[in-house]
């Protein structure tokens, strides 16, 4: 079985949930990774979520050739 590359989005704010939504149309693995909880609980089933209190911590663990797009909500976790 082949696997999808991997589309990790950093903040599930407007931007994130739709980008996120977006992304799951295509032959991707969308994951929406916040540090807050109340914003993962609405995003569409169709795309994965992951709650982190240290969001730096999945891009170590990400696969190899997985990309990355940066929309937090908090300059400081942008870094």
């Amino acid at each position: 079985m082949k696997h999808l590359p991997h589309v990790y989005i950093f903040g599930a704010g407007h931007v994130g949930k739709a980008l996120g939504e977006a992304l799951s149309l295509l032959p991707l693995t969308p994951i929406l990774v916040d540090t807050r909880a109340d914003e993962l609980s609405s995003v569409p089933k169709t795309v994965n979520t992951r709650l982190s209190a240290m969001p730096e911590i999945e891009v170590q663990n990400a696969p190899s050739g997985s990309a990355f797009i940066i929309l937090t909500h908090d300059h400081s976790l942008d870094f």
